[in-house]
């Protein structure tokens, strides 16, 4: 029978809070960098782009610390299932956007877009090797 060591709970759940905090501080500095270069709406737009990459990266990481110490099938499966995550919160933004509820589409799509491929790297790099 297999058991849970708490001990490894522990630190796979403080290695995802540092992981989130860190991408957090990550994500707010290009959404106050895009803020700067594009003032008004259009850097609004891509902090709140940022902002929905943020946060499909924390859930990802999420359960990608969660499945790890269950199997490698666990994993390939939160693997896969944070991707359909970012492609779902991306088809989400753009149906958002085509029904004209977004004023700037532009900076919208691609502050999420630049936050997924910011932070990708980032969350796997908080993942711990076996």
């Amino acid at each position: 029978m297999d058991y849970i060591n708490s001990s490894d709970v522990f630190r796979s759940a403080a290695a995802g809070l540092k992981g989130a905090v860190q991408a957090g501080v990550l994500a707010a500095a290009a959404a106050a960098a895009a803020q700067g270069l594009w003032p008004g709406l259009a850097g609004a737009s891509a902090a709140h782009g940022l902002a929905w990459a943020w946060l499909a990266s924390t859930a990802s990481l999420a359960g990608l610390l969660a499945a790890q110490p269950v199997s490698i099938r666990a994993f390939w499966l939160a693997f896969w299932g944070g991707l359909g995550v970012r492609i779902g919160l991306l088809a989400g933004l753009m149906v958002f956007c085509w029904q004209g509820r977004a004023a700037c589409v532009p900076a919208l799509l691609g502050g999420y877009g630049f936050g997924v491929a910011l932070l990708l790297p980032w969350e796997y790099r908080q993942v711990p090797r076996p």
